[in-house]
């Protein structure tokens, strides 16, 4: 079983890694290294959640996934695999009395001091914010501890949180917030099971509420990020992109102090959204990352950064053309196939999942047509080079469009010199004014 974990695992971080440029783990020292736990996360992204919590986790645990996953032939395989535990849900209109078989084997995993991934939100979403949570978590602690009273089930809350969800080379984060003890519900649970459980479940709801970033609507969402990377550039201040949890920390304060600053001075509030509004239009239409306004490249640094991209095209040449010519197929089915997903939450999945069955598939027609030209020896030479070349070519995709991204922005920067003054001119303001709003808050704090 343990060779089998080490291969999920394994599995699990070569396709996150492949599928996103970066993927960050922040409190990892919050999971504990032994000891029965529940691991509980948002849901906004299909089975690249679970594959991200399986890949990056410390500690590997057992998944809960819908039953109706076991119908489906790619992920059938995938979740038997993975060991996964199915869950029977009322909307798949599937028998629900078999959750009693689900429970039982959690319980199991409890007692051998396992470790449980769910996500209690029950449904993969589209929204901005957390939906109710179900109340298998707490069930699920509470049915253990009560067979087992000596137990100490802990429950970790993991945020994930990304900035590009479906989009090819975006980048994921895992914020891990610090366990919950379960100390009180046990004795309420005697007495009053439903009021245990529904107590439970409202402490794992606020946990994971401190770990995620909700908002009322998407175009708050989007007006409160771009707030969050305007002052976390200015808190950097050496022009390059911020990290996502850097942004994500920036993003959990404002969506804290919208809230009371609405309250206090509303008027100004809609001005400042109006600002960044257009501020984010014009962005747009002039193709600029916040980033690329006031990063001041010296000459120096940017022949630096144009000999560093030359050399790696020069050196990388052939493997990066070998790559494309070896993966491009099932490169460009796996983006037909994302762009045919029925919803939003689904469109990593599908890239994903194809990507997984068709790559090692065309790998194996490669190395067959090479074996039929020359042999087993080429067959083994080309699967070797059809993988190790498409992450050379990975490489050189991110590189290249890195650098025509900061070469346009450079170029374009310098010779409309207009709009350039007016772009950071209207930077400034929105800076200046929300360090006005943060002085107000401050204010109205300290007269408390």
């Amino acid at each position: 079983m343990r060779r089998r974990e080490r291969f999920t695992r394994g599995l699990a971080r070569l396709a996150m890694r492949v599928f996103f440029s970066e993927v960050e783990v922040i409190g990892a020292e919050n999971v504990p290294a032994q000891g029965p736990l529940i691991v509980v996360g948002n849901h906004q992204n299909s089975l690249i959640d679970p594959a991200l919590m399986t890949g990056f986790l410390p500690r590997h645990p057992r998944l809960l996934a819908k039953s109706t996953l076991w119908e489906v032939p790619f992920t059938r395989w995938l979740v038997r695999f993975a060991g996964a535990i199915p869950v029977y849900r009322r909307q798949d209109n599937v028998d629900v009395s078999r959750n009693a078989e689900m429970f039982a084997r959690t319980h199991e995993e409890m007692f051998a001091g396992g470790a449980i991934a769910l996500f209690p939100e029950g449904i993969s979403h589209d929204e901005p914010a957390l939906q109710t949570l179900k109340t298998g978590a707490a069930r699920i602690v509470l049915e253990s501890q009560a067979k087992r009273p000596d137990l100490k089930v802990r429950v970790v809350p993991v945020g994930l949180i990304f900035d590009g969800r479906s989009r090819f080379r975006s980048r994921a984060l895992l914020q891990i917030g610090p366990p919950l003890e379960v100390t009180e519900e046990p004795s309420t649970y005697a007495g009053d099971p439903r009021g245990a459980v529904r107590e439970l479940t409202a402490r794992i709801e606020a946990a994971l509420e401190e770990v995620t970033l909700n908002y009322k609507s998407w175009e708050q969402e989007r007006l409160i990020r771009r707030v969050a990377e305007l002052t976390a550039h200015e808190a950097r201040g050496d022009g390059r992109p911020v990290t996502l949890s850097d942004r994500a920390r920036q993003q959990q304060a404002f969506v804290d102090g919208y809230r009371r600053i609405l309250g206090l001075a509303p008027e100004r509030v809609d001005a400042l959204a109006a600002r960044v509004r257009r501020y984010d239009r014009l962005l747009g239409i002039c193709g600029l990352a916040d980033h690329q306004v006031t990063a001041q490249e010296r000459r120096g640094r940017a022949l630096w950064f144009l000999a560093r991209f030359a050399a790696f095209a020069l050196l990388g040449s052939v493997a990066i053309t070998a790559g494309v010519l070896l993966n491009y197929l099932p490169y460009r089915v796996c983006g037909w196939a994302g762009g045919r997903a029925r919803n939003r939450d689904m469109i990593a999945t599908v890239k994903v999942v194809t990507g997984l069955f068709l790559f090692p598939a065309v790998w194996i027609a490669e190395a067959a047509a090479a074996a039929w030209w020359g042999g087993w020896p080429y067959a083994l030479g080309m699967l070797a080079l059809a993988p190790a070349t498409g992450l050379v070519a990975l490489e050189g995709h991110d590189r290249r469009q890195r650098f025509f991204a900061e070469a346009r922005a450079w170029l374009f920067l310098r010779t409309q010199s207009r709009l350039a003054a007016d772009l950071r001119l209207q930077r400034r303001a929105i800076l200046a004014e929300v360090r006005r709003l943060a002085g107000l808050l401050r204010a109205e704090r300290a007269e408390r």
